[in-house]
């Protein structure tokens, strides 16, 4: 065995020698006290303007960690809520009708195309007749009729405006009316969404380990920022394949912290459901050859001790 591989022997077998007596399966299991690492992450790639949490620092669920520059998405809200009034303007007109002003102005323009037609008319009989008595061109006559087909096209234009108005909205339109504004109320959402997307939100307790972006610059929507380390600490540790049916989720374990002086009460939390071999570290001697299933013992906080700091896990005495 290396020269380098002999500290960690001579602690294990310390470990288990002081451990014998507090149980009858391993001579405590060797691990570490971690924390969940919760990757930071923006959606939007606007510039990032102020880092408001500092780099092992404590944070509470709700506290302000990282701000962008908010400028271009509030001209888009901005926008989009201008959309939104339009639609439901529209909606509003076709939900109340046409109104008597606008039946009496097409009534006016019907009025109007059917006075035109009528001079229209008279022109072209004129016309024809000058051209019969040989006083006027055939060009005359063709402009004539030109400009009376002219007129009947307009005063059918106008009748059937004023039939529009008078048979009211039809429920297409309303639909359509609807499914507008609706569209419109999506985009302001999504738009507010963005918006507050530029204020990075702590969703819970813990200590911001590390920043990965500095302000001025301008992220990768979706790439980590930062890192949250969960509050409450657990230890990691790998249970021994043979003690496997000793123990269950929601046990309670006693747990030795590396700078506590007491030992503390843990929980565990998970056990995998699958074996694996164990990292040469984490048992001793005689038990690393063994599968073993990764386990994880919630712990009370026990300050502000680091990721990595050892841990011997305890567990109950067999039947």
């Amino acid at each position: 065995m290396h020269d380098t591989h002999r500290p960690a022997l001579i602690l294990a077998l310390l470990l288990a020698t002081t451990a014998c007596s507090q149980s009858d399966g391993p001579e405590g299991l060797v691990g570490t006290l971690e924390r969940d690492r919760i990757p930071l992450r923006l959606e939007n790639d606007e510039i990032i303007v102020s880092r408001d949490a500092a780099e092992g620092e404590p944070v509470v669920a709700g506290a302000l960690l990282l701000s962008q520059d908010p400028r271009r998405l509030e001209a888009a809200l901005a926008a989009a809520e201008a959309n939104l009034r339009l639609a439901q303007a529209r909606q509003a007109e076709l939900e109340r009708g046409p109104r008597s002003e606008q039946i009496q102005e097409g009534r006016a323009r019907l009025t109007g195309a059917e006075q035109d037609l009528a001079a229209a008319v008279t022109d072209l009989t004129r016309a024809r007749e000058l051209v019969d008595q040989h006083l006027a061109s055939q060009q005359t006559f063709d402009n004539a009729k030109r400009a009376r087909d002219l007129a009947e096209a307009r005063r059918d234009e106008a009748k059937a405006a004023l039939s529009a108005l008078l048979a009211g909205t039809t429920v297409e339109e309303l639909q359509q009316a609807a499914a507008a504004v609706a569209a419109a109320e999506a985009t302001v959402t999504g738009r507010r969404l963005d918006l507050e997307q530029t204020r990075l939100i702590a969703a819970n307790d813990g200590i911001l380990e590390r920043w990965l972006v500095e302000v001025g610059e301008r992220p990768v929507p979706g790439q980590p920022v930062g890192v949250l380390l969960g509050a409450d600490p657990y230890a990691l540790t790998w249970l021994p394949e043979p003690y496997r049916s000793r123990v269950a989720v929601g046990d309670r374990v006693e747990v030795h912290v590396d700078g506590v002086t007491a030992p503390v009460t843990g929980t565990v939390r998970m056990i995998a459901t699958q074996a694996s071999f164990t990292p040469y570290y984490s048992l001793t001697e005689r038990d690393r050859p063994r599968l073993a299933f990764r386990m994880e013992v919630a712990l009370p906080d026990t300050g502000l001790l680091g990721t990595g700091t050892g841990v011997r896990v305890i567990l109950p005495e067999g039947p």
